[in-house]
C-alpha cells in the first residue's frame, strides 16, 4: 500500500502518489508536475529526440495485462523531429486523455520548421493522435494528423519548398506510415539531370511505407548546372517495401537550358 509518495529532483520534476502497487491488481492515482515526456516512452520509437513538459493526473487499475487508464494533462514546451521529412516542431503544446488503454494527445500544435538548418521561415501548424497502448504497456498501432498553411517543407535531398495541406504518420503493426496530400505554393528541386533517387541510409529498411501526394500550379523549379526550369503539375511520392518510387505528370511553360 503505498499512503502517500512525493517525489520531487532538481529540475522541478514532481509527482505525488497514493494507492496500491502488487502484480496481481494494482490501484493508483498520481498527480505530476513538470515532468519530462520521458514518461512517454513509446514517442522515441516514432519521433527524433522528443522532449518536453507535462502535467496532470492520471489514475491506473489492473495489471500490466489489463490496466484501464483514467486522467489526462498538458504536455508544453515540446520539441520533437519528424525524420522522413527533415522536419522539426518547437514550442509544441497540447492537451493528453488518458482513456482505458489509449492515450490521446488533442488541440495541439507548433511551430515547423526544417531540421537540418535550412533557411526558412517557422510556421504554426495543428494536429492530434492517438495511441493503442498493448499488454504490458507496448506500442503496435498509433495515428497523428497533421494541417499547416505556407509551412517549410523537405523530402532532402530532392525538393524544397512551401506548401499547405496535411500530413500524417502512424504505425499499423509496429510498420510506420507516412502520408500526406500537399499543395505547393514555392519549390525547387536541385536534381542533376541523370541522378538516381537514393534513400538516406539510415531510412534503409522496411519498416516504413510512404504516400505523398504534391500538387502545384507553377513556382517549382528544377535547378541544375544545365537548366532552371519551371514547372506545374502533380508528383506522387510513394513506397511499399523497397526503393522510392515517384510517378506523377509535370509540365512547363518557360525556362532556360544552358
Amino acid at each position: 500500500v503505498v499512503d502517500s509518495l512525493h517525489v520531487r529532483d532538481d529540475a522541478g520534476q514532481a509527482c505525488d502518489a497514493r494507492g496500491v502497487l502488487s502484480l496481481q491488481h494494482s490501484e493508483l492515482s498520481a498527480k505530476f508536475h513538470d515532468v519530462g515526456i520521458w514518461v512517454l516512452a513509446f514517442l522515441n520509437k516514432f519521433l527524433v529526440n522528443p522532449t518536453g513538459l507535462m502535467t496532470g493526473e492520471v489514475a491506473f487499475r489492473g495489471n500490466l495485462e489489463q490496466f484501464p487508464f483514467s486522467g489526462g494533462g498538458t504536455i508544453y514546451n515540446g520539441s520533437f523531429g519528424v525524420a522522413i521529412i527533415a522536419a522539426k516542431l518547437d514550442s509544441v503544446r497540447t492537451d493528453v486523455v488518458f482513456d482505458n488503454d489509449k492515450i490521446m494527445f488533442l488541440s495541439g500544435k507548433g511551430l515547423l520548421s526544417p531540421m537540418n538548418g535550412r533557411k526558412a521561415s517557422a510556421q504554426w501548424i495543428n494536429g492530434g493522435g492517438v495511441v493503442k497502448l498493448e499488454k504490458r504497456f507496448g506500442v503496435d498501432n498509433l495515428n497523428f494528423d497533421f494541417g499547416f498553411v505556407d509551412a517549410p517543407l523537405q523530402y532532402p535531398p530532392f525538393a524544397y519548398g512551401i506548401g499547405s495541406g496535411n500530413f500524417s504518420l502512424s504505425m499499423r503493426d509496429r510498420i510506420m506510415h507516412y502520408n500526406g496530400v500537399i499543395t505547393v505554393k514555392e519549390g525547387v528541386v536541385p536534381l542533376e539531370f541523370g541522378t538516381k533517387i537514393k534513400e538516406e541510409e539510415a531510412m534503409v529498411d522496411d519498416n516504413w511505407r510512404l504516400n505523398l501526394r504534391l500538387t502545384a500550379e507553377r513556382n517549382v523549379w528544377l535547378r541544375n548546372r544545365d537548366a532552371d526550369i519551371e514547372f506545374g503539375g502533380e508528383l506522387v511520392i510513394t513506397r511499399e517495401q523497397g526503393p522510392v518510387h515517384l510517378s506523377g505528370i509535370m509540365e512547363t511553360d518557360r525556362g532556360n537550358y544552358y
